[in-house]
């Protein structure tokens, strides 16, 4: 089991395999040829049957003893006409929060590996960890994370194949930086780790491989903090509701409107008023301080106006 982990470990490009029979003992699939110079997600498959005794008597060694160069088509990774689809989902980003993105397969039933890797903006997301949605035993490269890329080798248990539909392989979790943007990417491609699919006797399969953008949301509502004191002079403070830090983009459709008359037909606009403080917002005003004064804080609309908060 302990040598099946370490072809494993080869496959996410954690490890590199010496050339002779180290090579050749981990590069076992294709079975019928003893290997093709490539380790990747089959041999792990394959390594794991080995273990099993699947594949009948322990095989004298033999096949490349070095890697080969990778050819175009290997693994059939290319856009093909197959059914067999990986892609990324989530159920939503939202700036300053965890988010989950899941690697989804639509399986047609005989799937028993999956590797790919991932490539994502390191400065809107952090990774944080992965763990296995099907079962199985899934190795993470992540020694280039903080860079934006990751490798994904998942490989079931011998002779065990996803079920048929859309099933969820790998559940990974990011940390959504408060200044990512209102969009960001998730690609997937083969370095480090080749994009491949394997059946259970770890022959490779035809499948198509496709990341996706998707939208980062704002957290969405304010909550009164209080009265700060700056340079002697009080400001009103808000903030979000669930705890987050403000981010600049949720300020660019907001005014601020001032009374020291809650009665008054007009209330005054106060111009660059809004300044983000330690994760809050904070009313620049200078009448603050020279008797009671009243805010509204207004979400401005298409075709002009606004929207109090």
């Amino acid at each position: 089991v302990a040598d099946a982990t370490q072809v494993g470990r080869f496959a996410a490009g954690l490890d590199t395999a010496n050339t002779g029979r180290e090579f050749q003992a981990a590069d076992s699939a294709p079975l019928a040829t003893s290997g093709d110079g490539v380790i990747s997600i089959s041999d792990w498959v394959q390594n794991l049957r080995d273990v099993a005794g699947l594949d009948g008597a322990a095989r004298a060694l033999a096949g490349p003893t070095q890697p080969a160069l990778v050819p175009t088509s290997f693994s059939l990774r290319a856009a093909t006409l197959s059914d067999r689809r990986v892609t990324v989902e989530s159920d939503g980003l939202v700036a300053g929060r965890p988010a989950t993105v899941r690697i989804v397969l639509d399986a047609a039933g005989d799937e028993a590996g999956i590797s790919c890797s991932l490539q994502f903006n390191p400065n809107a997301l952090a990774f944080v960890g992965a763990t296995t949605g099907s079962g199985g035993m899934l190795i993470v490269n992540q020694q280039q994370a903080a860079n934006g890329t990751l490798g994904i080798v998942l490989a079931l248990q011998p002779g065990q194949a996803v079920a048929v539909g859309r099933q969820t392989l790998v559940e990974l979790v990011f940390n959504v930086s408060p200044a990512a943007g209102a969009s960001t990417g998730i690609a997937l491609n083969s370095s480090p780790v080749l994009e491949e699919v394997t059946d259970t006797n770890a022959r490779r399969l035809p499948a198509t491989f496709s990341g996706q953008t998707f939208p980062v949301e704002l957290p969405a509502g304010f909550k009164t903090v209080g009265v700060t004191m700056v340079d002697g002079q009080p400001r009103f403070a808000f903030g979000n509701d669930d705890g987050s830090a403000v981010t600049a983009s949720q300020l660019s459709d907001l005014e601020v409107f001032a009374t020291s008359d809650i009665g008054a037909a007009t209330w005054t606009r106060l111009d660059n008023a809004l300044v983000i403080a330690a994760g809050q917002v904070q009313i620049v005003d200078p009448e603050a301080g020279s008797g009671v004064r009243f805010y509204q804080v207004r979400r401005v609309v298409s075709g002009g106006g606004g929207q109090n908060q």
